[in-house]
């Protein structure tokens, strides 16, 4: 006989939305079915469609729903997702992308797990993709304290998606919040802060709790900072790591992992010429140098530096093949 679990959650649900009129109703009326919903935050990020219209219209007497906007102007995922955390009114907060939606009984595994950790601070679950059996998760599951370093693009044991995680509002505060400045890669540089600061539990390892859909408007399709985020989001946690007096062992990994998207975005992908590429190995170089003398240590750093100015070499390392897959 199924044991019953106390349903302990009551939660919040941030939905940021930007011109995704065709999927928002699904996406607000799958997370309305959830008994454990007692709201759902639905903030307009600058949006020149209707999908607010049609959302106030098909829920017009709906009372757990909020509307939040950004003024008309576009702000990002992140900002959108911190007015939700600013102004959330339950205990547990859950995200979900407009063109997303979630499953029938999104939170049972979800509950059982709060129910029986009270240590734990969030719940991560799989993100499938719809018409596809492909989902988005952990390959295995991993202590809290080692998920930083199992998890892409940090680790080689899978990820997991923001959709897919319950949060306990109180774990979250001022040095918690999305990063504004990132368009691509924000959700990565905040799943990796709060990997570090809080204790994040596995529920679900294979079955999906909310389906992902694949369209030409996705922002990863259309957005042209894809290179640049990932060097401004590595840049931006190793100024992180180093303010949190995290570990040497972070702080080296992401020092890596700079470079690696550094030289991705300046060499193997870059148009530029010459000597724009030669300023940019020098910006890196120095930031790596004013960051932290103790990066000087590490083979990879060393060997860049050494290069870019001009310094003779032993051993030649090929960055980008050396972590082709991370």
């Amino acid at each position: 006989m199924k044991a019953i679990v106390p349903n302990i959650l009551k939660v919040s649900v941030i939905i940021p939305l930007y011109n995704q009129a065709q999927f928002v109703l699904r996406s607000v009326l799958s997370a309305l079915e959830q008994n454990e919903v007692g709201e759902v935050l639905l903030i307009d990020d600058g949006s020149d469609d209707n999908g607010i219209d049609k959302v106030k219209s098909r829920f017009s007497e709906e009372s757990r729903i909020r509307y939040f906007s950004s003024g008309g102007k576009q702000k990002g995922a992140g900002a959108a997702r911190n007015t939700g955390i600013e102004n959330v009114k339950f205990e547990f907060i859950s995200f979900l992308d407009a063109d997303d939606y979630m499953l029938p009984e999104r939170f049972e595994k979800t509950r059982t797990v709060f129910a029986q950790f009270p240590e734990v601070d969030g719940v991560y679950e799989p993100l499938g993709r719809s018409g596809s059996d492909e989902v988005t998760m952990m390959t295995e599951r991993v202590d809290p304290s080692s998920l930083f370093f199992s998890m892409e693009p940090f680790g080689k044991k899978g990820h997991f998606s923001v959709c897919g995680l319950t949060v306990k509002t109180d774990a979250l505060g001022p040095s918690l919040k999305f990063s504004e400045g990132l368009e691509i890669g924000e959700d990565t540089e905040w799943l990796a802060r709060l990997s570090l600061k809080r204790n994040l539990y596995a529920g679900h390892l294979k079955d999906s709790v909310v389906m992902r859909t694949v369209h030409l408007a996705n922002t990863t399709k259309q957005s042209k900072r894809s290179k640049t985020d990932k060097v401004l989001m590595s840049k931006m946690l190793i100024e992180w790591s180093i303010a949190q007096e995290q570990p040497k062992e972070v702080r080296d990994l992401l020092a890596e992992l700079f470079l690696k998207y550094h030289y991705e975005e300046n060499h193997i992908l870059s148009s530029k010429r010459f000597i724009q590429r030669k300023y940019s190995d020098l910006r890196a170089a120095g930031f790596l140098l004013y960051s932290s003398s103790g990066f000087w240590s590490l083979p990879k750093v060393r060997y860049f530096l050494k290069t870019i100015f001009g310094f003779p070499v032993k051993n030649h390392i090929d960055y980008y093949q050396l972590n082709e897959g991370d």
